[in-house]
């Protein structure tokens, strides 16, 4: 998907919204934010909640996967 911030002219160029809004690769917490609390996390095996799951365990959390 495309946004154009304003009509388009032959000067400007269409901005990519990845362009705009670029994926963090650190998280935004302190490294030891969840040390000594245990996380549930379902559907940690694949997708959304594996991401997850590894982003708590990589701040300190004691992580415990449900999935199918």
């Amino acid at each position: 998907m495309t946004i154009r911030t304003r009509p388009m002219s032959t000067s400007q160029r269409t901005v990519k919204r990845w362009e705009m809004f670029p994926a963090r690769k650190i998280p935004m917490l302190p490294k030891d934010t969840f040390v000594g609390t245990v996380a549930f996390v379902t559907g940690g095996g694949t997708g959304l909640g594996a991401g997850i799951a590894r982003m708590l365990a990589q701040l300190g959390a004691d992580v415990t996967l449900a999935s199918r």
